[in-house]
């Protein structure tokens, strides 16, 4: 449980500020300065992705006064591990205005589905309104299922070789094979420029088009995408039967999945470890029994400052918040924050407030900052 001496919770849902409708089952928050957005999903109708002012949260504001932009889903591509996956604003929003979402979509019905990252721009607030909406980026191919879409996005750091690049996680769609496979970019995680187009470094543009595209391979199921303060990219992924893992991720490294991996099939099937094939680059850490790792983020601010440079990730199976820390190239989980619910996402605002973001029907918007 959370120990009150060392954080406060201010919890933030159905209260006139920030709502959500119908089943939430994939939820981003974002700050930037004095923003927050709150992706929500209704799989049933549409997805809606609400702005609201940060000022701070007034429950007695009606929801009508509320300022929201919607992003129009198919009613047919939602449901199971799909919808909304993530809304990233560009790290030069306060002049470009741009804002990224991925989300499923379908051509044939629901039938097929697949993940996209549409960019747009995101002008007026106080009415906001979506403009010159374009496609960046698209899942390939379109396949039957609904599961392991995992399309988080993470942006490069301002003033970091990365900046302007944008880096995107494309699940396994619970194929397998297609992680080590050339002529897909399911598996992968993606790099391209702010605008889509592919970047001229990128490590694997002798092996085909689509993998021209590609930052490294190997990959089930990665739910949280982020820098460090050292401007190093990480991802953690859910693994199969246990063996969930946080990968530093190097370009062009292949991280062996289904080939190897700290966990074993769901009928019982043995999985040979990373340490059976050296060319398969290991996790820094992984997880037995499952955690089932979402959001992930590290920590920069003044709120909590022993907890500077710190990862937080967040536990669906393990219902729980969990802060990591880095010690001598090794990584330690610190301690897990519980309250029994399962965490979609986590983030940290400028401030140095944690923000968490539950998953289910109920799921609520919930800030942590210091007592003091």
């Amino acid at each position: 449980m959370f120990d009150q001496t060392l954080i406060k919770t201010d919890f933030v849902g159905k209260d006139g500020f920030i709502w959500w409708f119908g089943r939430v089952a994939n939820k981003k928050v974002w700050k930037e300065d004095n923003l927050v957005m709150a992706a929500t999903g209704n799989f049933a109708q549409r997805v809606k992705v609400r702005i609201v002012g940060y000022h701070p949260f007034n429950d007695s504001l009606p929801e009508e006064d509320l300022p929201w932009a919607q992003v129009m889903m198919d009613p047919m591509t939602g449901g199971g591990q799909g919808g909304m996956g993530d809304v990233v604003p560009h790290p030069n929003y306060s002049e470009n205005y741009n804002i990224y979402f991925s989300y499923i979509t379908s051509d044939d019905g629901g039938k097929t589905r697949y993940a996209v990252v549409d960019r747009a721009i995101l002008r007026d607030l106080s009415s906001p309104k979506l403009e010159s909406r374009e496609r960046i980026w698209e899942q390939f191919p379109a396949v039957i299922g609904k599961g392991h879409f995992s399309h988080r996005i993470a942006f490069g750091p301002k003033g970091s070789v990365q900046e302007n690049k944008i880096f995107i996680t494309s699940g396994d769609r619970q194929m397998q094979d297609p992680a080590q496979m050339w002529d897909t970019n399911f598996g992968k995680i993606v790099r391209l420029n702010d605008d889509g187009s592919v970047p001229q470094d990128n490590p694997f543009k002798n092996r085909g088009e689509l993998a021209k595209t590609f930052w490294t391979t190997g990959h089930r199921n990665a739910l949280g995408l982020a820098f460090d303060q050292k401007n190093q990219l990480w991802a953690n992924e859910m693994g199969p039967r246990h063996g969930d893992e946080l990968n530093l991720i190097v370009p062009g490294s292949n991280y062996g999945w289904p080939l190897v991996s700290e966990g074993n099939h769901y009928n019982g099937a043995v999985i040979p470890p990373h340490d059976t094939r050296p060319e398969f680059t290991s996790p820094v850490a992984y997880w037995v029994p499952t955690l089932a790792p979402s959001g992930l983020t590290f920590y920069f601010g003044n709120e909590f400052k022993e907890w500077q440079g710190q990862a937080f990730l967040g536990g669906l199976k393990g219902k729980s918040l969990v802060r990591l820390k880095f010690k001598d190239e090794r990584v330690i989980e610190e301690e897990r924050f519980s309250w029994r619910v399962r965490v979609r996402d986590v983030e940290v605002q400028n401030s140095g407030s944690v923000w968490v973001i539950e998953d289910g029907s109920n799921a609520r918007l919930i800030k942590f900052s210091s007592p003091n």
